[in-house]
């Protein structure tokens, strides 16, 4: 292996270090995106000819020029980062989506089962020394209230080892690790069933609902995706639709969320189970559930009034929505061509049952974008990133035994 490729190694997961350690930006004081760029700026230097020959960095550049266009002339542009200044927002965007693009670029290039394995192998230390950390120094924090209080718009302050976003995409990770734990032997197959528990406790004591419900389909889908036989997998999911139905229409469904509901009392989800009881009970829908539409409606309205540049007025609680009502197609397809370009590149270097699970990852992270109004670098690196690798790492092994 080259020098050059060992330091591309090296920057890689420094980025997914920072990322998973946010303590680290915190205790050194500077902007969590300031590592972005720095990652950004280095491997744009050591690969110009391989992130420039991809059209996926044009479709990169036209969108970033779009927003700048659109806040240079004044118009109110929703990103998935919060409360900022415009040009605050425009820092950040080009920070969280440019190191996880010219990352991806590389590797696709590269496509070296070598690097795959390294950051690996590295990777699910980290997550899982992460999650250790995280676990000891929880204790007196509420993960909880810090739930409910993002859900109802309340400024808290969080402390600097603990990352919101962050705790909304474990979930995302789920399909791809479970494959793991199906796919490879030996050592890092026991390390991916921990990895895989250690991402279920935290969904669950994250209280976030999205993630909640992203990771229990996510996981059922999975097992009923574990078969390569594709008679049994499609039984198998007949199988949970029908029991759906009838859990639906025979009450049980009311019966599981109320046993549920004490061991989320006092969080966000708390609220929502009440609202779907209510929705069950009654056939209409109130609380949380009737604000979530409306923030929805209110931007596709938005939308709607101008489909070109969008009308400018957002509900903030949908990155996908949200985008079309303030730019509307033009800002729109850019980012859509991203993220599709990067799926076309990536699908190639998986076989069929890879593919399945990392379909069901990207469905995961439609569901994510649109139902939530952040996704931040760390989406941008599970998406781009680790989820492929997650679907490269068991066939590394056999590469590797090839090779010998």
């Amino acid at each position: 292996m080259r020098s050059k490729e060992k330091i591309f190694i090296g920057v890689v997961l420094f980025y997914i270090t920072c990322l998973f350690f946010p303590v680290i930006t915190g205790l050194l004081h500077i902007p969590v995106w300031f590592p972005s760029i720095l990652v950004s700026v280095i491997l744009l230097a050591m690969y110009p000819k391989v992130v420039l020959r991809n059209k996926t960095f044009y479709w990169l550049m036209l969108y970033f020029l779009i927003v700048f266009l659109f806040i240079i002339f004044g118009r109110t542009v929703k990103l998935d980062i919060g409360r900022s200044s415009s040009y605050v927002q425009l820092i950040i965007e080009y920070a969280f989506l440019l190191p996880n693009v010219i990352i991806c670029l590389i590797l696709l290039y590269l496509d070296d089962y070598r690097i795959v394995t390294i950051l690996m192998k590295s990777t699910v230390m980290i997550i899982i020394v992460s999650f250790v950390v995280l676990l000891v120094l929880i204790g007196n924090v509420d993960l909880r209230r810090l739930s409910t209080a993002y859900e109802n718009d309340i400024e808290v302050q969080t402390p600097s080892f603990i990352n919101y976003t962050l705790l909304h995409v474990y979930a995302l990770l789920i399909p791809v690790v479970y494959y793991c734990c199906v796919k490879i032997n030996g050592l890092y197959k026991y390390l991916c069933i921990v990895l895989l528990v250690l991402l279920s406790y935290v969904v669950y004591k994250s209280s976030i609902t999205a993630s909640l419900i992203i990771g229990v389909v996510s996981l059922l889908l999975s097992i009923s995706l574990s078969s390569k036989n594709i008679h049994r997998t499609v039984f198998f999911i007949t199988v949970l639709f029908a029991t759906f139905i009838v859990f639906y229409y025979s009450g049980v469904f009311v019966s599981i969320l109320k046993g549920i509901l004490p061991y989320f009392e006092g969080s966000a989800v708390e609220e929502k189970i009440e609202d779907a009881l209510f929705l069950l009970s009654t056939g209409e829908s109130g609380g949380s559930f009737a604000a979530r539409e409306d923030l929805h409606q209110r931007s596709w309205d938005s939308f709607f009034s101008n489909i070109l540049i969008g009308g400018g007025m957002a509900g903030g609680h949908s990155s996908l929505i949200d985008r079309l009502a303030t730019m509307g197609l033009l800002g729109f397809i850019p980012y859509f061509m991203i993220y599709y370009s990067i799926i076309k590149q990536w699908v190639k270097h998986f076989d069929r049952f890879g593919k399945r699970y990392y379909y069901l990852g990207v469905l995961s992270v439609v569901v994510m974008l649109y139902s939530k109004g952040l996704f931040g670098q760390e989406g941008n690196l599970v998406f781009m990133v680790l989820m492929p690798l997650f679907i490269m790492f068991p066939d590394t092994f056999l590469q590797r035994m090839d090779s010998k």
